[in-house]
């Protein structure tokens, strides 16, 4: 039989627990940074008063007040034990979420002619290798492959296209190629993957440079009588939690892992103002020509400036509209499938019907379609049933990430777990944006849960065929900037940002 001495410790010992775990689990969710400060008072006055409450029933002497004490301690030791195991998950997930652009990483294939005699790497051996000399990482490329074939005899090749021709005559033996270019081969030739195959796959990692306040102050014009596309200042450094501009790039790569180093098929812009609640998506076509950061002489396609990676897009797109953009965001086309049944799927107006090229037997009716993660996938690839081709389809995008935008917001379960979210996404996306600009983004919302402005625009540009740094000696199709096209969306991204 315990005596009142003994009873009295214990129960001190038990306040002295569930305090400990309390004053833990209100620092871990405090630390996290999610909840607005009228919901982590709230909390925090919740905790309190159920400690309060526990230590003085559990201190009378009297059996149902000890009753109600231990209820209370058994619930504060499991909802403390629980949530500091979850807020700690979430916490070391959000520390490996944001700012996970680090290094850039490629993956580049071995690949031969289909009818070929070489089907493995030993067959290889001794043989002529050829690599394009744009690549910016070709001494790794060059140990990758003498790791997986003797004596190889390295051929630099300059154009994309041609030594694809020479490939197919037989006229080398093998040729590196990344997965960005690999896909963009289909650009020439309808049934490449019936006339290549692919021996071995490897990965390239290089470490991300970055370079700090950079002012362009000149923007070797693609047309040397335009304008400067650029202004010689950037517009001014903008605070995180205040209004931002996200580069989004899309990527079609083969891989389901994202790469930095791929082409960009998607070009986006968003300017987010949290105060007036007004984000405005600016598209850039990927056929528009550009003059890639930092580089000299040809011209080329601003999706093929992704094989220079996200770092080196991200500046080129600065370059070309004249503003800074402060964070930028890379993922593949899996997210987009991932993301929208995530939201539970989401509702499309489309302005015309068509049958998709993209999935096979879909039927997009005029008006509103409700569609899961694949067929709005679909939807934002679509370009041959509109006659404006690829400027219809970046408008289809911007339905397909406002009509996403719009659900994710309008959920405080899906805010509150936005960790949950992302961790689902995260095989998909690189960022160097910082959780504490998600972390202040999530709070403003759902400490007010009001609608979002969405608007959109595009920058125009002219047809023409051209030689580009990729392709310097065959002519590939290039949408030619429109300069006033530029200079009104500049205006407008400078419009919202300053409210």
């Amino acid at each position: 039989m315990l005596t009142r001495k003994q009873k009295r410790l214990i129960s001190l010992a038990a306040i002295f627990v569930v305090s400990v775990l309390s004053v833990v689990l209100t620092y871990t969710v405090i630390h996290i940074d999610l909840l607005p400060a009228k919901y982590l008072i709230l909390f925090i006055a919740i905790i309190v008063t159920l400690n309060i409450l526990s230590a003085a029933c559990l201190l009378v002497k009297k059996v149902w007040t000890r009753i109600i004490a231990v209820i209370i301690h058994i619930l504060l030791i499991a909802m403390s034990v629980a949530g500091i195991n979850y807020v700690g998950k979430a916490d070391t997930f959000l520390d490996d979420a944001f700012e996970n652009y680090t290094y850039d990483i490629t993956n580049y294939n071995i690949i031969v002619n289909a009818t070929s005699k070489y089907n493995t790497l030993q067959d290889l051996n001794g043989k002529d290798i050829s690599y394009l000399n744009f690549y910016e990482d070709i001494d790794q490329i060059k140990k990758e492959v003498s790791k997986k074939i003797e004596n190889p005899e390295f051929k630099e090749q300059i154009d994309l296209f041609v030594t694809t021709d020479y490939l197919l005559k037989d006229e080398i033996s093998a040729l590196v190629i990344d997965d960005g270019f690999l896909g963009a081969l289909d650009e020439n030739y309808s049934d490449i993957e019936k006339r290549i195959r692919i021996i071995d796959t490897f990965e390239v990692k290089t470490k991300v440079k970055k370079e700090e306040n950079v002012s362009n102050t000149t923007t070797a014009p693609i047309d040397p009588n335009a304008p400067s596309t650029t202004t010689t200042e950037k517009l001014e450094k903008i605070k995180s939690g205040d209004s931002i501009n996200i580069y989004i790039s899309g990527s079609d790569a083969r891989s389901k892992t994202i790469q930095a180093n791929s082409r960009s098929d998607v070009n986006m812009i968003l300017t987010i103002n949290p105060n007036t609640k007004t984000i405005l998506m600016t598209s850039i076509p990927r056929d528009y020509e550009v003059l890639p950061h930092g580089k000299t002489g040809l011209t080329g396609k601003l999706s093929h400036v992704g094989i220079y990676g996200l770092e080196t897009t991200k500046q080129t797109v600065e370059d070309l509209m004249g503003i800074e953009i402060n964070y930028a965001v890379k993922m593949g086309f899996s997210a987009v499938v991932e993301l929208v049944d995530l939201v539970g799927g989401i509702d499309i107006n489309s302005d015309q019907e068509f049958d998709s090229y993209h999935m096979k037997g879909w039927h997009v009716k005029k008006g509103i379609n409700h569609m899961d993660g694949a067929h709005a996938l679909a939807y934002a690839r679509e370009r041959y049933a509109y006659s404006s081709g690829d400027r219809h389809r970046v408008l289809n995008q911007q339905q397909v990430l406002q009509a996403t935008l719009k659900k994710l917001m309008k959920s405080q379960s899906l805010l509150t777990q936005y960790d949950q979210v992302l961790s689902s996404l995260s095989q998909f996306y690189i960022t160097d944006v910082p959780r504490s600009v998600i972390s202040k983004y999530v709070k403003m919302q759902l400490n007010n849960m009001t609608s979002w402005k969405f608007k959109s625009q595009s920058v125009n540009g002219g047809r023409k065929y051209a030689k580009t740094f990729s392709a310097p000696n065959t002519d590939l199709f290039i949408a030619t900037p429109d300069y006033n096209s530029i200079k009104k969306s500049r205006n407008k991204i400078k419009q919202t940002i300053e409210g």
